[in-house]
């Protein structure tokens, strides 16, 4: 299935312009099978199965009997029992997929039960020749702009070029679907997700499904992080070199609305230089996942695109980049305090500070509980300060930041974190002194210096887009 169809031309409004309704089905399927039960047994059964343009998949059970439901399925739904569904669709192809946790939608004059399950994947198999390309449906994916203001828009060409992981070559193509026009104006309206484009991956020999899968799903990570929106497959079709079949594999993942804030420009350049950017920049991603905790990396990924939703307050947002700074900078707190601070500021040397401290203070006659506090408080010498933190990390990432900024970004993040507001809001005089105009500014002062330390942690030195300078209703990129 190498397209999408779309539904007839239905023209409706959408902030002012007519647009054309488009089928947010994936996929779909019909046919008969049986939900098998460990320990139970075999449930005959009829069954629809849909994925729709944000990832869900929908599968329905129908002409199940009463007894079979009671005796087999009632675990299945409470979610404490997991079901292997195995049939064949109307088209002949073999289907499984893992059912756990659904609700029975109802019982027919015949007495026979309908269930409902939303499963995390749908596999599907059929006979065909071994080939070694892999392609998947990617969702929200964005190629550059309209042409020019006031100029129709215009189907873009493909991203080409290869890619090395793990000692292989990698053939890389993004295309856009054939109603792509269509689908990108689409997702600029409404903000939602929906698929725009195809990833195609190529090697020199049949490769097993979950290594392509996993090189699918780190192109998907790193392209999110350089668009500045959630990029992800739902749909995966190549050949299964250990079962000697095709395959389409249909997978549910968490998916995030479309946003529009970039942080490398692999659509605002002509179309070589977009892809020559994207192809370093992923090149740059995937030698950082070889040598790196992926689960670390991801969680960096997923955390920045959470701040980036447009739909929540800006103290929402502002807090989520703080904690992306948080899940950053862990990584080289843990290097600094077991490399420079316990040289310069040992365990010894810090138990005997305390004890300095609180014999200066009992003999001055402070009060004991001041004494406590004043001991409590020297205690967290046992870890560097956050700008401490903050200097090293630039310093081991090679970043130059400008002292102010460093100073404003700290500063922004303490405020978020200790009182849930920005600096604007509770000490305009401040940020005056800090050159900050408004509450805006800040939360994009703080994600500009976020983005860079992200780019730079996946090793790209390249271009990117900084918006530290946005103020108001005002949104201003630049290009460095």
């Amino acid at each position: 299935m190498a397209e999408l169809p779309a539904n007839p031309n239905i023209l409706r409004l959408r902030e002012g312009f007519p647009h054309k309704e488009i089928d947010d089905t994936v996929a779909t399927y019909g046919g008969k099978g049986a939900l098998s039960v460990h320990g139970a047994g075999s449930v005959p059964c009829d069954f629809r199965a849909d994925q729709d343009a944000d990832g869900r998949i929908q599968i329905v059970f129908a002409a199940i009997s009463s007894i079979d439901f009671v005796s087999n399925l009632l675990s299945v739904l409470r979610g404490g029992v997991v079901a292997l569904f195995q049939g064949t669709t109307d088209s002949g192809n073999s289907v499984s997929t893992r059912c756990v946790g659904g609700r029975a939608l109802s019982l027919d004059p015949a007495g026979n039960a309908t269930v409902y399950f939303l499963p995390n994947g749908l596999k599907l198999l059929e006979d065909g020749d071994s080939s070694t390309s892999s392609t998947f449906l990617i969702t929200n994916f964005a190629f550059s702009p309209f042409t020019h203001l006031g100029e129709p828009p215009a189907h873009p060409p493909n991203h080409t070029f290869s890619l090395q992981e793990s000692g292989h070559i990698v053939e890389v193509e993004i295309r856009p679907l054939n109603d792509y026009v269509d689908r990108i104006v689409l997702l600029q309206q409404n903000r939602r997700v929906l698929p725009t484009a195809l990833l195609a991956l190529k090697t020199a020999s049949p490769m097993e499904p979950p290594w392509t899968h996993g090189v699918a799903t780190k192109i998907c990570h790193l392209i999110s992080l350089a668009a500045g929106t959630s990029v992800d497959w739902l749909r995966a079709e190549g050949f299964d070199p250990s079962l000697e079949k095709r395959y389409c594999f249909h997978s549910a993942p968490p998916t995030r609305p479309f946003c529009s804030f970039p942080t490398v420009p692999i659509k605002d350049l002509s179309y070589q230089a977009n892809t020559n950017i994207l192809q370093r920049f992923l090149q740059s991603g995937l030698d950082r996942y070889a040598t790196s905790d992926s689960r670390h990396l991801d969680s960096l990924i997923a955390s920045f695109l959470d701040a980036r939703l447009e739909g929540e307050f800006l103290e929402t947002r502002g807090l989520k980049v703080a904690i992306t700074l948080e899940i950053a900078k862990n990584e080289f707190a843990e290097a600094l305090t077991k490399g420079e601070w316990e040289t310069t500021m040992p365990s010894a040397l810090r138990k005997r500070i305390r004890e300095i401290a609180k014999s200066a203070l009992r003999s001055d006659g402070i009060d004991p509980d001041t004494v406590t506090i004043v001991s409590e408080t020297l205690a967290q010498l046992s870890r560097p300060s956050l700008r401490r933190v903050v200097n090293y990390m630039l310093k081991a990432l090679n970043l130059s930041e400008e002292k102010s900024v460093i100073d404003a970004v700290i500063e922004i993040r303490n405020r978020l974190v200790h009182t849930g507001r920005f600096i604007s809001q509770t000490d305009p005089t401040r940020t005056s002194k800090l050159g900050i105009a408004d509450v805006n500014q800040e939360f994009y002062m703080l994600l500009s210096f976020v983005d860079r330390v992200l780019l730079r942690i996946f090793g790209h030195a390249g271009p990117k887009i900084d918006y530290s300078q946005s103020k108001g209703r005002e949104l201003h990129t630049s290009i460095s």
